[in-house]
């Protein structure tokens, strides 16, 4: 590690293995088509809320409370049980994440910190 402050890329090693800059290559192209996806352009709004709604619903999932999209919708008491809690958490998560990257590569020890205070919120 440097002594001048700078960090080196701690993933930078991965982008030499074999097949991932193709991958990385690929998704790229296909992020791209996404985005230039009509439905995406004029509906950009609705389609990333439904996107960090099943991102949010998956986490949950991941962690033991496997509910249906729809109940993740329809509930909104999530201090109920512990499924409940871990499903709020989830949605707080996947809210409070986006509004703190531009801070991750100055202080993610910060971001680290406040996510975990929004996932232990009730």
């Amino acid at each position: 590690m440097s002594t001048t402050g700078a960090t080196a890329d701690p993933l930078a090693a991965l982008g030499s293995l074999p097949g991932v800059a193709e991958s990385v290559e690929s998704v790229r192209k296909a992020v791209d088509r996404v985005y230039g996806h009509r439905i995406m352009r004029r509906r950009s709004n609705a389609v990333t809320s439904e996107a960090a709604l099943r991102a949010a619903r998956g986490s949950a999932a991941l962690s033991g409370a496997d509910w249906a999209l729809e109940e993740v919708r329809r509930r909104s008491d999530f201090g109920v049980d512990d499924d409940a809690r871990v499903v709020g958490a989830a949605l707080r998560l996947t809210a409070e994440a986006g509004q703190l990257l531009s801070i991750w590569r100055q202080s993610p020890l910060r971001v680290l910190a406040r996510l975990h205070l929004v996932a232990a919120a009730t």
